[in-house]
């Protein structure tokens, strides 16, 4: 029978086998003193289920590993990363000819996929299956990215059996830490996507409120046309208006003349008429007093007989006379009868002059009416105004509110393109992560068939 390869140790340099010029890399993780270290793992294995059997580690388990505990740190620490225990863990099968000649082995195959992958996120690209079998072996005690000198340098001293275990612990934290920060995220992503809803609330109620100022806008600019058509008749009412006074105006100013033209000339007519009545009547008068004068002054030398006919003559001139007196007394009559028709068309002039006095008086009216129409429009142009001023006021407001509202959503787009850049590099990772995996289960896969093959070779 063959003997087994040995197991080399891992190179702590890179290019050694190559003869290049080595190239020294150390971990990304901080180191822990011995108390810590165990100290944190025996915290660790306590929170484990019931189920598991209840182990603590010393500081000489780290100094002399062992199989079992440390597989025990490891399976802890698997739970405490994932939630789940490897048992649970879904994984993809592998395929061997004789099953049941590894059926041990493939337990121990199973975990330690699980754990290569958990510690290549961990900052431990080295591990090996080696590592989980026997971590007592100078492979495990050997990683690629750490010196012997360097390891002896640190004070504590750290054993190189540690560092897997420190390792985890690290990206325990890490985990941990990205867990709250993540959260921390949610609760800020969910603040702003309310601030969202309140913002995107507020505008539709702005515009809701914008829209019905719109409509009142028009219906004010609908309005304002009808009260310019209105004021425009209005002002057409207006010109016709003064145009008529001044008609009017002036055929009152034509009557006045014209009545006081024929009040002057019927006054001149009675005037001239009383004149010529009054000397007529003197005339009479003188003339009969000289006509009794002188017969009086004859009647002393004339005889009696003479004197009776002078006294017949006398009564037939009394006779005379008086029918003359009923004759101007008659006259007298027709004349103040005349001056009453003269005074009733006179009274009636001035009826009629009064009537048109008040006619001018309520045509002023109306002229005044207008004017303070005309004087109502102007104010309500001015209440216009000041309504449009309000609402341009407004206007100003839902502009600023717009403006704010956009710089808010800027910054929301730039917060989820952030989220959208970490969850891409998230699966990225997760990507990278199965093609390892995958890999790896070819990586074994072969490794079992050449187990096959030197198993049969073996056999008698």
């Amino acid at each position: 029978m063959a003997s087994r390869k040995p197991l080399v140790p891992r190179n702590r340099e890179i290019g050694r086998e190559s003869g290049k010029p080595a190239k020294k890399e150390r971990y990304r993780f901080a180191l822990l003193s011995k108390a810590a270290l165990v100290e944190q793992v025996n915290m660790i294995l306590g929170q484990m289920d019931a189920s598991m059997p209840r182990i603590s580690i010393t500081e000489e388990d780290l100094t002399n590993p062992t199989a079992f505990k440390i597989n025990q740190v490891y399976y802890a620490c698997f739970v405490e990363v994932f939630g789940v225990s490897p048992d649970l863990s879904t994984q993809p099968s592998f395929m061997v000819d004789h099953p049941e000649l590894m059926e041990e082995f493939s337990a121990k195959i199973q975990f330690f996929r699980l754990m290569k992958k958990l510690m290549e996120n961990c900052a431990v690209p080295d591990f090996r299956l080696e590592d989980i079998v026997n971590p007592a072996l100078t492979s495990f005690c050997t990683p690629t990215s750490w010196s012997r000198a360097y390891l002896r340098t640190i004070q504590p001293p750290v054993l190189h059996s540690q560092l897997p275990t420190i390792a985890i612990l690290n990206f325990i934290k890490f985990h941990v830490h990205m867990a709250r920060e993540g959260q921390e995220l949610e609760e800020v992503m969910g603040q702003q996507l309310s601030e969202l809803a309140t913002a995107t609330h507020r505008n539709a109620e702005l515009k809701q409120k914008l829209g019905s100022m719109q409509r009142q806008k028009q219906e004010e600019r609908e309005h304002e046309e009808e009260l310019e058509m209105i004021i425009a008749e209005q002002e057409d009412l207006i010109q016709r208006r003064k145009e008529q006074e001044v008609t009017l105006r002036q055929h009152l100013q034509d009557v006045e003349e014209q009545l006081q033209k024929e009040t002057q000339k019927k006054r001149l007519v009675k005037l001239q008429q009383e004149v010529e009545e009054i000397k007529s009547g003197t005339q009479d008068s003188d003339r009969l007093k000289r006509m009794w004068e002188s017969l009086a002054t004859r009647a002393q030398h004339i005889p009696n007989h003479v004197l009776k006919g002078l006294d017949e003559d006398m009564e037939a001139l009394t006779m005379k006379t008086n029918k003359a007196s009923d004759l101007e007394s008659h006259f007298t009559e027709a004349i103040e009868e005349k001056i009453a028709r003269q005074k009733q068309t006179l009274k009636e002039v001035s009826s009629k002059n009064q009537n048109l006095v008040r006619h001018l008086k309520f045509v002023a009216k109306e002229a005044h009416e207008v004017a303070y129409d005309d004087q109502k429009m102007l104010s309500s142009q001015s209440s216009k105004s000041e309504l449009e001023r309000d609402v341009y006021q407004l206007q100003t407001q839902v502009h600023s509110l717009q403006v704010s509202e956009e710089l808010f959503a800027r910054k929301m787009d730039t917060v989820k393109e952030k989220l959208e850049m970490m969850r891409t590099q998230h699966e990225e990772r997760c990507q990278e992560a199965q093609t390892e995996i995958d890999s790896l289960v070819l990586a074994v896969q072969s490794y079992v068939e050449k187990c096959n093959m030197t198993s049969v070779a073996l056999t008698p």
